[in-house]
C-alpha cells in the first residue's frame, strides 16, 4: 500500500487468495491510520496467506472505526485507543489489546533539541510555552502542530498522558488529519513540533526527542522506561453475528504466531509488555503530578 493510500480519509480494499480454506464468511475490517500502520495491514496479509482468508479493509478516523463495530458494519475495528465508556456506541464495543505503541515527540533534524521533559510538553499543548529558547533552542516560535480531531487514538492519548484530559483540546498553530500529514510537515519544518506514534515515527526522517532523558526505543517502550506507551486493540460487538470467525481472527492476531510481525512493525506484542500494566499506577502517579493550565 502507498503511503498515499495508507493514510486516506477511507481507504476499501480487498485482499483475496486462492486456495487453502476460506473461513465461512468474508470479514470487513477498519482500522484507524494508527493501528493500520502499527500492525492491522500486516497481520491480514498474514492470515490471507496462510488461510486463503477474504477480508474488506478500510482506513477510516478512529471514532469511526469504534462506531461502525458498535453498529455491526464491520466485524472487527482496529483501533489506538480504547472504546470511551461514557459514549453510548462506543460502549458496546469490546475490546482485545494486541500491541504497545508509545507517542514520540517529533522535531526536525536541524533542531539543536534533544531533550524535553514532560511538564514541558505539558506546557507546550496548553499553550502556555509557545517559543524554542524556553527549551533551550532559537528564539523563534515553535510551530506547534497537532490533530484536527480529540478524539483521534494518538491525540487521545496524548490528552490522557500529559494533560489528563483524554480527547481534550490541544493548543496548536496547525492541525492535520492524520500522524502521517503530521510527520510529513515536521520533516519540512525546522521549527515544526508535533506527537505521532513512535511505528510510524521511527524511520523517517526525524528527530525523536528523548522524554525525561529516555529514549523512545522498543527495549524502552517494553520495560516501561519510556513513560510514554499505550496499547493499541482490536474492537469488535460482542454479540457479532460472525462471532466464530472474528474470535478466530483475533485469536491469531494475539498469538504467539504474530510476534515477530509486530516486532518488525515498531511494537511491542501485547504478551510482552506485561510488565508495563504493574507499572501503570506508578506512572499514573507521576502524570497527576504535572502542573495543568486549567
Amino acid at each position: 500500500m502507498t503511503s498515499a493510500a495508507r493514510f486516506a480519509a477511507r481507504l476499501v480494499f480487498v485482499v483475496l487468495l486462492s486456495g487453502g480454506a476460506c473461513l465461512a464468511q468474508d470479514l470487513q475490517i477498519a482500522a484507524d491510520p494508527a493501528s493500520e500502520q502499527a500492525f492491522l495491514s500486516s497481520l491480514i496479509e498474514y492470515s490471507a496467506g496462510r488461510s486463503g482468508a477474504s477480508y474488506e479493509f478500510e482506513v477510516v478516523p478512529t471514532e469511526l472505526g469504534l462506531r461502525k463495530a458498535a453498529t455491526g458494519e464491520v466485524d472487527v475495528a482496529g483501533t489506538s485507543r480504547a472504546a470511551r465508556r461514557d459514549d453510548r456506541q462506543e460502549r458496546q464495543v469490546e475490546v482485545f489489546p494486541v500491541a504497545w505503541d508509545a507517542l514520540v515527540v517529533i522535531v526536525h533534524p536541524s533542531n539543536p533539541i534533544a531533550n524535553i521533559r514532560l511538564q514541558q510538553l505539558a506546557d507546550i499543548y496548553q499553550g502556555q510555552l509557545t517559543r524554542w529558547d524556553q527549551l533551550g533552542g532559537e528564539r523563534v516560535a515553535i510551530d506547534l502542530l497537532a490533530h484536527e480531531n480529540s478524539l483521534d487514538g494518538v491525540a487521545y492519548n496524548l490528552g490522557d498522558l500529559i494533560l489528563r484530559q483524554p480527547g481534550g483540546t490541544l493548543a496548536a498553530t496547525r492541525r492535520f488529519k492524520t500522524g502521517e500529514e503530521i510527520i510529513a510537515a515536521v520533516e519540512s519544518e525546522p521549527r515544526a513540533l508535533g506527537v505521532v506514534n513512535y511505528s510510524a515515527a521511527r524511520k523517517r526522517r526525524l528527530k525523536l526527542l528523548l522524554v525525561e532523558g529516555i529514549a523512545p526505543a522498543i527495549s524502552n517502550i517494553q520495560s516501561g522506561d519510556y513513560l510514554l506507551y499505550f496499547p493499541m486493540y482490536l474492537a469488535i460487538r460482542s454479540d457479532a453475528v460472525n462471532r466464530r470467525d472474528i474470535r478466530q481472527f483475533i485469536r491469531m492476531a494475539t498469538g504467539t504466531g504474530t510476534r515477530r510481525i509486530l516486532r518488525r512493525n515498531g511494537v511491542v506484542p501485547y504478551n510482552d509488555g506485561m510488565a508495563l500494566t504493574s507499572k501503570q499506577l506508578e506512572r499514573t502517579r507521576l502524570l497527576n503530578g504535572l502542573k495543568s493550565s486549567q
